[in-house]
């Protein structure tokens, strides 16, 4: 018998850890894309000030992140927003305004990717 109860602690220990992962991973992410976004748009509003503000603040959150990250994704799309962070290093020192957004937009895609395939939807039990 207490085999039994030590193993339903473990399983409900697990689905908590588990649901608090799910949660935190979407709440992580949600920001860095919203600020990529808005940096993508204010780009195209002729602001490019203030999208390079939003999206140092989006990379700062993302790197914050970096290593509770890399214990629960997978690290493939997670190495391809690093290069495309990188990417927009150089985008924003050349002065490239249209690739800079289009990174942005691209990049905001991924991240907020990221975010959704740890969340706690029906279609991610299939």
């Amino acid at each position: 018998m207490k085999r039994a109860k030590l193993g339903a602690v473990c399983l409900v220990l697990l689905l908590g850890i588990s649901l608090g992962v799910s949660i935190c991973m979407e709440r992580i992410h949600a920001p860095v894309a919203r600020d990529l976004e808005l940096a993508a748009k204010t780009v195209c509003e002729g602001d490019f000030e203030t999208a390079l503000s939003l999206e140092a603040r989006a990379d700062a959150a993302w790197q914050r992140w970096d290593r509770f990250r890399a214990c629960f994704c997978d690290h493939t799309p997670m190495e391809e927003a690093d290069a495309l962070f990188r990417k927009l290093r150089v985008y924003a020192a050349l002065k490239k305004e249209e690739e800079f957004a289009a990174a942005c937009a691209e990049l905001a895609r991924k991240v907020s990717a990221v975010g959704e395939a740890h969340a706690l939807r029906w279609w991610n039990f299939v």
